[in-house]
């Protein structure tokens, strides 16, 4: 998992490391580390840095995995080359866990 500049700045080596069978991004953490975390130019930054790794992956022969939180998300990453989607993240599902159970209890007040 890359999630800073430094390792995308060493992206070829760690692609061609023995062992490593698949390449995915942290983006939150990508995000905050390039200074792009919550900018407008957030996903322009981020699409750029995936088509960087999908690149590498293949050079490579390593397998690409991606995070998404969407059905169009995951349409997206499945044509830029991933073939193994993480769908949402933990904070996600606690989030939408905790929004659920703030509805629930609005209703009832």
């Amino acid at each position: 998992m890359l999630e800073t500049r430094r390792a995308f700045e060493r992206l070829d080596d760690i692609a061609s490391v023995p062992g490593i069978d698949a390449l995915t991004i942290g983006p939150t953490d990508l995000a905050q580390d390039l200074g792009v975390l919550g900018a407008p130019t957030q996903r322009q930054v981020l699409d750029q840095h995936r088509r960087r790794l999908v690149e590498a992956a293949r050079k490579h022969g390593k397998a690409v995995a991606m995070l998404t939180d969407s059905i169009a998300g995951v349409r997206e990453m499945i044509a830029l080359g991933a073939t193994i989607i993480n769908y949402a993240s933990d904070a996600a599902v606690l989030r939408a866990a905790y929004a659920a159970v703030v509805a629930d209890l609005r209703k009832s007040a």
